[in-house]
């Protein structure tokens, strides 16, 4: 969803616009609404009905398999149209007559983590994990609520099992490619990203997330380049324009910066971003510079 959304740390609230989430810990930027996010947007694959001009990566078609039931039907429906509270209840309903089926703990995962509730999604996997351990979708599906949590090492050890089982699966790559980030190891996490894009070299997404992870190892140059390749497509979005303004800021070019950031950001926002830019520059130690990066 890239949003995923690229993390989504602190206390999450539901948002009934389409497939996003938004957070506290947004709100605590909202200042610097054109910093970058890593777009974590696995939580979104499976999802319908998503906003225009979102990315996908294509999930695991096992994540959509219900078992066949009216409660299940509307629920896929109403998460579609993001009610998810009648969605959620739906769900738990037919998972209390049919315990037995791995298919709607998979959907009710899902949608709770679309909803927000991170945690309840862990529990939720965690029992389509115990029903079938080499689920690929329940594997991926904990890992990517364990990001959303922050819990970067549990994440990627949940990646780690569904690559195991399958190899060539993108949305275990890239989650695994974003938890990585979060625990510092960059260049592993772009070997992730690179893995991916040897697969599908068009999945946009996951060049953001490469370009994003090398501003985080400081290999500003290549994130500029892949950066201002995905920004004037038709597919760019506002995100990703404001990523290349981080770039450009943060190599220090900051009259390239303020031109990228106006296109979609007031006067007021360009210059909070710019000076924003200047305090992470201005960081002596890597890991205070790559700080506000890592908490995407």
């Amino acid at each position: 969803m890239r949003q995923v959304g690229q993390f989504f740390p602190g206390k999450a609230r539901i948002s009934h616009k389409g497939s996003r989430v938004m957070t506290t810990s947004t709100n605590r930027f909202s200042r610097f609404a054109g910093i970058a996010v890593m777009a974590l947007t696995l939580g979104a694959c499976v999802a319908t009905g998503q906003p225009e001009g979102e990315l996908q990566i294509t999930a695991n078609p096992e994540a959509t398999q219900v078992a066949p039931g009216t409660d299940v039907q509307l629920a896929t429906a109403a998460r579609a149209g993001g009610d998810y509270a009648t969605a959620i209840r739906m769900l738990r309903r037919h998972i209390a007559s049919d315990p037995m089926v791995v298919g709607p703990y998979l959907e009710l995962g899902e949608t709770l983590h679309e909803a927000g509730a991170y945690d309840e999604a862990v529990e939720v996997f965690q029992r389509a994990k115990g029903m079938s351990f080499k689920n690929v979708s329940a594997l991926t599906g904990l890992g990517r609520a364990q990001l959303a949590l922050r819990r970067a090492a549990e994440a990627v050890a949940e990646f780690d099992l569904a690559l195991s089982v399958a190899p060539d699966d993108v949305l275990a790559l890239n989650g695994r490619g974003v938890g990585l980030d979060m625990l510092g190891r960059h260049d592993e996490a772009q070997r992730a990203y690179r893995t991916v894009l040897a697969l599908q070299p068009s999945n946009h997404l996951v060049e953001n997330n490469l370009a994003l992870s090398l501003l985080l190892s400081e290999h500003y140059n290549e994130a500029v380049d892949i950066l201002e390749r995905l920004s004037f497509t038709p597919k760019a979005t506002k995100q990703m324009r404001q990523n290349l303004a981080l770039a450009y800021g943060l190599r220090g070019d900051t009259d390239t910066a303020a031109q990228v950031a106006a296109l979609d950001l007031d006067p007021e926002m360009v210059e909070n971003n710019l000076r924003y830019f200047e305090i992470i520059r201005g960081h002596s130690q890597p890991k205070l510079r790559t700080a506000p990066l890592v908490s995407r």
